[in-house]
């Protein structure tokens, strides 16, 4: 190959480069900030109800008794609200943030939001209506009092639960119990993912719930960890080179 041949071809790769690590950089910092911002949300709750956010985290899902779609959104402390066609109807600020975090619902709408030992019931618009609590060291179990239709704690059980809207008397949260949600139709909800999807009574993919396509790359923890990883191995890599 001539040599002025081979100084473009040098030239090009150069700028190919220069061009992939300007990218990894870019996409590194806007993971960065969507990370800070994130933490920010999910400890003051400032965000405004009619905003979406990416779906990192996410956690415990229901449908209630007139069909609105809850999902946890662990990361940034929030709590989507789809309708049953799948459009998104508004977000709430999580009553808490880490720990083990689930949604319930009951047979007159009710939503309850449990952490660790507390129980949190929301209401339409996911403001604290009411807390119960227990002293156990793990409360997992609860159920639906029969008698006062709120919340109690029940102490070790080994029984299988599904979960699905709850009538009184019944398993509320449980150590044991369906990652699924049976809806009252027949159908169930299932995570995969950072996607929730709606499956028939056959296993047939009905519908699919989402954040928007926008907000992919910077979705923890696939596809933004690649980013957290590239660019941490460049800010590595440079400082080899200058030591």
């Amino acid at each position: 190959m001539p040599q002025t041949q081979k100084q473009g071809l040098g030239v090009w790769i150069s700028v190919a480069k220069q061009l992939v690590v300007s990218v990894v950089w870019t996409y590194f910092a806007v993971v960065v900030v969507t990370f800070v911002v994130s933490l920010f949300v999910s400890l003051t709750g400032l965000w405004p109800s009619t905003w979406r956010v990416p779906w990192s985290g996410v956690g415990s899902y229901v449908e209630t008794k007139d069909h609105k779609i809850l999902v946890d959104i662990g990361m940034w402390g929030r709590i989507e609200v789809y309708d049953s066609s799948g459009d998104f109807v508004q977000s709430w600020k999580a009553p808490a943030i880490k720990g083990e975090l689930a949604i319930a619902t009951d047979e007159n709408g009710g939503v309850y939001f449990r952490r660790a030992n507390t129980i949190f019931k929301l209401g339409q618009d996911g403001q604290i209506e009411a807390k119960f609590e227990s002293k156990a060291p793990v409360p997992r179990n609860w159920i639906l009092s029969a008698q006062s239709a709120e919340p109690q704690y029940v102490g070790a059980r080994n029984e299988f639960s599904q979960r699905k809207v709850t009538a009184k008397g019944d398993s509320l949260f449980s150590e044991n119990e369906s990652r699924d949600f049976l809806c009252q139709d027949g159908t169930r909800l299932e995570r995969r993912g950072s996607l929730l999807v709606r499956l028939s009574r056959a296993g047939e993919q009905l519908q699919v719930y989402s954040a928007p396509r926008y907000y992919w790359l910077v979705q923890f923890p696939f596809p933004a960890l690649i980013g957290c990883i590239a660019g941490s191995l460049l800010v590595f890599l440079g400082i080899v080179k200058n030591s």
